[in-house]
């Protein structure tokens, strides 16, 4: 396919259901002809939700079935190991989780001491989380297995088509506001 910037530009997500892999092309449409009709194989929204079910509940499996996981509950010390301490709510802005599925997430690892709470010296309702010894360790062993999976959904994929597809996500995030996540811990932002 041609990158052709001429006109209006849209990404166009086209899903490898057998690799659960999203391939991002980026094509030109002239006029809005296609705008009075709604064909699902050609509605982003709907292949962009496909292809997150489809890599999400690939991942759910992989945490189910080493720790009992659910995606908040992955997705937390995935978040606290990149950026260290954090509060629920500063958690939940990075991963666009609500905070109520972060401190689901916090009581679990709580009841597995795979976390240490520090309160907020100025405010007392703030905790501060960090992972544990423990939650370090079983985060390890979960990351090995997750990029395990992320290399096996991308294997279909060439090394130019991996980047295009990583670019063309991190740009349909600019295109929709995605605001990029600083910790007040670090300042390093969110990468793809």
């Amino acid at each position: 396919m041609h990158d052709k910037h001429i006109g209006r530009l849209t990404i166009v997500a086209t899903l490898h259901s057998a690799a659960a892999v999203m391939m991002v092309t980026f094509v030109t449409i002239k006029g809005d002809s296609h705008m009075s009709e709604l064909q699902l194989q050609n509605f982003l929204p709907y292949l962009l939700s496909r292809a997150a079910a489809i890599s999400s509940n690939q991942l759910a499996q992989i945490n189910r079935r080493a720790y009992g996981l659910t995606v908040p509950e992955w997705r937390t010390p995935a978040t606290l190991e990149q950026f260290g301490e954090m509060t629920a709510k500063e958690i939940g802005a990075h991963s666009l989780m609500h905070k109520t599925k972060v401190s689901r997430a916090a009581a679990s690892f709580t009841r597995r001491r795979w976390w240490k709470r520090r309160t907020d010296e100025t405010d007392r309702r703030i905790e501060h989380l960090t992972l544990a010894q423990l939650g370090l360790r079983a985060y390890d062993s979960l990351r090995t297995e997750m990029l395990l999976a992320e290399e096996r959904m991308l294997s279909r994929l060439s090394h130019s088509e991996r980047r295009l597809v990583l670019q063309g996500v991190s740009l349909l995030e600019q295109a929709l506001e995605v605001r990029e996540f600083r910790s007040s811990t670090k300042a390093a932002p969110m990468s793809p």
